[in-house]
């Protein structure tokens, strides 16, 4: 990113300076910021005085920059309890893992019919796309981010549709988030059953600069 200016403006007519209070992320060059790596760093305005002014409080702002943009594909039989990985939570019968379905991400899906059996992934991003395998037999399951309101995927389709996309979270801010995926006995009125196909998920980081360039000065 090229370098721009801070934005401070001292209405004393005096010049400013600024800090940086992490050089790995963006220093000052010229009286503009730079950008070096990723990270936080808080930018910091300071107005010495003169023999008519008084020198003014510091003024700070929080500056962000993330990753360039990426994006991970997932596969529902990576599983574990680190980042990137699925866990299957069963209240009876264990979800059901089916292999050699060709047409499906690496061939395969995981499946349950289950009231309040669950599967949740740990990513860090800024959003996540959850696919499944959409049939005439399949319920809605319950979405939720980092333990929050649900919303509906829905996994019925009249025909069979492969590594379809059921669901995508909201844009959400840069970190590491957990992704619940809960059987609710719940169905479309026109399906024949109740039957979630978890097969991938993707995540993305889009990368993103954030910094709010209007500092507050008191002389």
């Amino acid at each position: 990113a090229p370098d721009f200016p801070p934005g401070a403006v001292a209405t004393s007519g005096l010049a400013i300076t600024y800090t940086s209070s992490d050089t790995a992320v963006a220093t000052i060059v010229g009286g503009n910021i730079r950008i070096l790596g990723t990270g936080t760093t808080t930018i910091t305005a300071a107005q010495a005085g003169d023999a008519n002014y008084a020198a003014a409080s510091n003024a700070t702002q929080s500056l962000t920059v993330l990753p360039a943009p990426t994006m991970i594909t997932i596969n529902d039989r990576t599983t574990g309890t680190g980042l990137n990985q699925f866990e299957y939570f069963a209240t009876a019968v264990a979800w059901k893992v089916t292999s050699g379905q060709a047409g499906n991400y690496e061939d395969d899906f995981t499946e349950s019919a289950t009231a309040g059996d669950y599967a949740q992934i740990r990513f860090t991003g800024t959003k996540i796309a959850l696919y499944g395998k959409k049939k005439p037999d399949s319920g809605i399951a319950g979405v939720s981010i980092d333990g929050g309101t649900e919303s509906n995927a829905d996994f019925y389709a009249s025909t069979e549709i492969k590594m379809a996309k059921v669901w995508e979270s909201p844009l959400l801010p840069y970190g590491t988030h957990i992704l619940k995926v809960r059987m609710k006995n719940v169905k479309n009125a026109a399906s024949t059953g109740y039957l979630c196909r978890i097969d991938f998920v993707e995540v993305k980081n889009d990368s993103a600069l954030s910094y709010d360039s209007i500092f507050k000065e008191a002389e």
